[in-house]
């Protein structure tokens, strides 16, 4: 026999809280993959330039292993955040009574208009 038993708004809760983790998640690695892909064009560009200049080569390490990284930590925070937000969204749909956030067409009398409920 179970203890603890969840119930709706338990199950209501913790999907949403999965679903704004998956957004949060999703749009915090978008940010470090483009930062990270722009760091590596930049440290690229510093590192030729240094080269072609006579240099030793190693002004545009830094940038280049920072941006690995960030590309790195990025693909895999979007490949996380984007199914945790669609299973968040499934399951806040089903637990919270997801028909209540729908938009629909309404006829009247005096004519159609759009109604949206939040």
């Amino acid at each position: 026999m179970n203890a603890f038993r969840e119930t709706e708004a338990d199950r209501c809760g913790h999907a949403k809280k999965v679903r704004t983790i998956g957004i949060v998640l999703a749009s915090v690695g978008g940010g470090l993959l483009i930062g990270g892909v722009a760091l590596l064009v930049v440290g690229v560009q510093t590192e030729s330039n240094d080269l072609n200049n006579g240099g030793d080569g190693t002004v545009g390490l830094p940038l280049i292993a920072g941006g690995a990284v960030c590309t790195i930590f990025g693909v895999g925070g979007t490949a996380a955040g984007i199914p945790l937000a669609i299973i968040g969204s499934v399951k806040a749909h089903k637990y919270c009574g997801g028909n209540r956030d729908r938009s629909y067409m309404e006829l009247s009398t005096k004519g159609n208009g759009l109604a949206l409920n939040f």
